[in-house]
């Protein structure tokens, strides 16, 4: 994966086939990154972090517009005849859609005086976007593993979806209000699509949060072993890991200006930051309650559709209750045998003996039971099927 670097990409693009103007390219960036900033200076606290955002806004602008380039290369126009898709040019360089900003090491090659600590405080980039206008783009940020990460998109608009809602107050199925326009790093934009049909490198985007898939995975698979809370408490020691690399590897860097041999300026020894600072580093891990939201939807999504094609033609329930009625405990000081279940387990089965649903019942009471078979009532009337008998 190439680390991006937008003085290099802007020299590679200049003396591409493309013809990138250079004060085009530069006013581009200049102006997309003062509309970004405009939100943030109109807000006293965060005046303290306008030179980092500024840094940060400045690499994203400059990734947009390499997207919008790279795009306006090879997209297809509505009105054209031809369907071929058209291939970029060998002489363009070929980045994302995860875009990594420049090294210490990088840097140093470039401009070995210039050793400076914001250079690590800069966030990759995921890009979710095509070549739009500024005004059309969507940004976020996401959790990462190791660090935290930004996300870019654009908006998707429905014509036939606008012609419907547009001025219209609908309600889904869950009560959510429908629109004709998502962004791609909004959750609805990925609703119906499963995690792992989303392209590999794209971040998993939920209705609170967006976290990388390096994240995802190790959320799906840790979690029912773990609780929440111990597992943020993990992925928290590991950003503080990557964080005191960081600062290793800037204070290492700096260690080699001082060189006898090497006649270069001394840059100054600069604080690290803190990890919290929104100044500075701006570490910022996930929490417990986001990581069981991630968990919870993932579940869910895969028990409707693992549910949704299992076949049932013939129903049945299978009960432990008289097998969790002998499960006895043995008090500590009277030595008496106290029964403590009254239910059991009780069970959907189809005609091949495949679970279709099934319930922990506490008391075995017909309410209980009765509350099962109204959720196969409900996904019955969902699929579109008639309600059959069910045999116990």
């Amino acid at each position: 994966m190439s680390v991006f670097d937008p003085p290099t990409v802007l020299e590679l693009m200049r003396k591409s086939s493309l013809g990138i103007k250079v004060p085009e390219w530069k006013a581009a960036v200049e102006k997309r990154v003062e509309s970004w900033l405009k939100p943030f200076k109109s807000d006293p606290k965060l005046a303290r972090a306008l030179p980092q955002l500024t840094r940060q806004f400045i690499f994203e602008a400059h990734v947009a517009q390499y997207v919008m380039a790279v795009w306006k290369a090879t997209h297809i126009h509505g009105n054209s005849k031809s369907t071929t898709p058209k291939t970029l040019p060998k002489d363009v360089p070929i980045y994302g859609p995860r875009f990594l900003p420049s090294t210490l090491l990088d840097v140093s090659k470039r401009n070995p005086t210039c050793v400076e600590p914001e250079t690590l405080y800069i966030r990759p980039l995921n890009v979710r976007s095509r070549g739009t206008s500024g005004s059309d783009l969507e940004r976020g940020d996401v959790h990462g593993l190791f660090y935290e990460e930004r996300a870019l998109g654009y908006q998707l608009r429905c014509s036939e979806c606008e012609t419907k809602y547009k001025g219209k107050k609908v309600l889904g199925r869950d009560g959510e209000k429908l629109g004709y326009c998502f962004a791609t790093t909004n959750a609805k934009a990925w609703a119906g699509i499963n995690h792992w049909e989303i392209p590999r490198g794209i971040p998993y985007f939920t209705q609170r949060t967006a976290v990388t898939r390096e994240l995802f995975d190790v959320i799906i698979e840790l979690r029912p072993s773990t609780t929440s809370g111990k597992l943020a408490e993990e992925i928290k020691q590991l950003h503080l890991l990557e964080y005191h690399k960081r600062k290793h590897e800037y204070i290492q860097a700096h260690s080699t200006r001082e060189v006898p041999s090497q006649f270069l300026d001394h840059s100054p020894l600069h604080a690290f930051s803190e990890s919290f600072n929104m100044a500075g580093y701006a570490d910022n891990t996930i929490t417990d309650d986001f990581i069981t939201d991630i968990y919870i939807e993932f579940t869910n999504r895969n028990a409707r559709r693992r549910v949704r094609p299992v076949p049932s033609d013939a129903r049945s329930l299978d009960n432990t209750f008289k097998s969790a009625i002998k499960a006895t405990v043995v008090e500590a000081e009277t030595y008496a045998h106290l029964k403590l279940m009254k239910g059991g387990i009780l069970t959907v089965l189809n005609e091949m003996n495949q679970i279709i649903s099934w319930k922990f019942c506490q008391s075995a009471s017909v309410s209980e039971i009765s509350e099962l078979l109204e959720g196969i009532k409900k996904r019955l009337s969902f699929l579109g099927s008639t309600p059959r008998d069910v045999h116990s």
